[in-house]
C-alpha cells in the first residue's frame, strides 16, 4: 500500500466516522442539478427517421428541469457533506470544531502528498486556466494561490466514483467495510493523472443548418494539426448536449459563442 493509499484509507474512516454524527456534518444544501428537456404538445412535428422533435416549432416546448442525485454524483454530495468544516453552521461551536479536528488533520496529510506527487498538481491545474493563461503564469498561480478548495472538490469527485465501482448504497452507508478498495481506487485515478502526458480535447461549433435526421456522430472528415489527429464530424443537437453546453456557460459566463436560450437551438453541431 502507498503512503498515498494509506493516507486516503485513514481518510475514508473518518468519513464514516462523521457520516454516523450529523452534528459534525456539512451544509446539507446542495443545488440539485439542472438539465434541458425537450418536450411535446398536441400536434408536434417529428423527424421522420429519428423521430426527434422540431425545436422552435410553438408546439415544442424547451425546459429547465431539476434532477435528482443518483449514484457517483449522490455519493460525492454526501463525502462533500463529511468533509466541508461544519462549524459554520454551528455559531463555531467548540466541541464541534473539536470533534472535526482529526479529518481536518487526515484531509491536511492527503493533500501533502498530492503536493509531493510529480506532474499531479500541473495535471489537475492544467485545465483551469489554460485558456487564459501562459504555461508559466498557471505554473506560479498553481503554488501561490489556495487551492484546497479545488483539491477537495476533486477528492469527493474521485471518492463518490470510487463509491459506486465498489458498490455502496446510502442505505447501506453506516455499514459500509469496503473503505480500502475505495482508497485503492482513489489513490490509482491521482497517480494515473499525473502520469498523464496526453489530453482529449473537444470543440463544439453550433450552425443554423438544416436538420439532422440521423442519430450519432456522422464523420465529415480526418485532419491533422501540428500532428495530432483531428476528427471533424456532425452531430444533432441532443437535450444531454444543451445541458453540457448551458453548464459551462454558467461556470464560465464569459462564453459568447454557444446559444444562451435553448429553445432557439434549431441548428446541428459540429463536433471538431
Amino acid at each position: 500500500m502507498s503512503d498515498l493509499e494509506d493516507a486516503l484509507h485513514v481518510l475514508c474512516l473518518e468519513i464514516a466516522f462523521i457520516w454516523k454524527n450529523p452534528r459534525l456534518l456539512g451544509s446539507p444544501y446542495e443545488s440539485q442539478p439542472e438539465i434541458v428537456k425537450t418536450m411535446e404538445e398536441d400536434g408536434a412535428p417529428l423527424l421522420s427517421k429519428t423521430r426527434r422533435l422540431v425545436r422552435g416549432n410553438k408546439a415544442v416546448k424547451v425546459q429547465i428541469c431539476k434532477e435528482s442525485f443518483e449514484g457517483a454524483r449522490l455519493f460525492e454530495s454526501l463525502v462533500r457533506q463529511a468533509l466541508f468544516n461544519s462549524w459554520l453552521l454551528h455559531g463555531g461551536d467548540p466541541e464541534v470544531v473539536k470533534a472535526r479536528l482529526p479529518i481536518h488533520n487526515k484531509l491536511k496529510t492527503v493533500f501533502s502528498i498530492f503536493a509531493e506527487i510529480p506532474g499531479l498538481r500541473e495535471r489537475l491545474f492544467e485545465a483551469i486556466g489554460f485558456k487564459h493563461f501562459e504555461p508559466e503564469e498557471i505554473r506560479r498561480r498553481m503554488f501561490e494561490d489556495d487551492r484546497e478548495s479545488v483539491w477537495m472538490f476533486v477528492l469527493a469527485t474521485a471518492m463518490g466514483k470510487a463509491l459506486a465501482a465498489s458498490g455502496f448504497s446510502v442505505e447501506m452507508k453506516h455499514d459500509f467495510t469496503k473503505w480500502a478498495e475505495v482508497a485503492s481506487l482513489v489513490a490509482s485515478d491521482f497517480e494515473e493523472l499525473a502520469a498523464r502526458r496526453r489530453q482529449s480535447y473537444e470543440a463544439f461549433v453550433g450552425f443554423n443548418s438544416p436538420l439532422l435526421d440521423e442519430d450519432g456522430q456522422i464523420p465529415v472528415a480526418e485532419l491533422t494539426v501540428y500532428g495530432e489527429p483531428v476528427t471533424l464530424s456532425l452531430l444533432a443537437v441532443s437535450d444531454a448536449l444543451l445541458t453540457r453546453l448551458r453548464r459551462t456557460l454558467q461556470i464560465y459566463p464569459s462564453v459568447t459563442s454557444i446559444p444562451r436560450s435553448p429553445s432557439a437551438s434549431r441548428w446541428t453541431l459540429m463536433l471538431l
